[in-house]
């Protein structure tokens, strides 16, 4: 089976998901739903392969992306 990486688009983003963990229980139980979220992602990853000139380029520009 194939490596699977799952990487926010911004540290800024990543930051405010790691302090979801000790927030409220609303903010506990949607850090919950998106690792659960994550993990299903990276266990399953068949996903549907997107063409290259389809890529908005603003993320090629952006976030340099290579995958999709």
């Amino acid at each position: 089976m194939k490596q699977c990486y799952v990487t926010f688009a911004e540290k800024k983003l990543e930051e405010k998901y790691e302090l979801l963990k000790d927030g409220k229980f609303e903010d506990k139980k949607l850090f919950n739903i998106l690792t659960t979220a994550i993990k299903k992602l990276k266990t399953n990853n068949r996903g549907i392969k997107i063409p290259k000139n389809v890529w908005p380029k603003v993320y090629i520009q952006k976030y340099g992306i290579t995958n999709l």
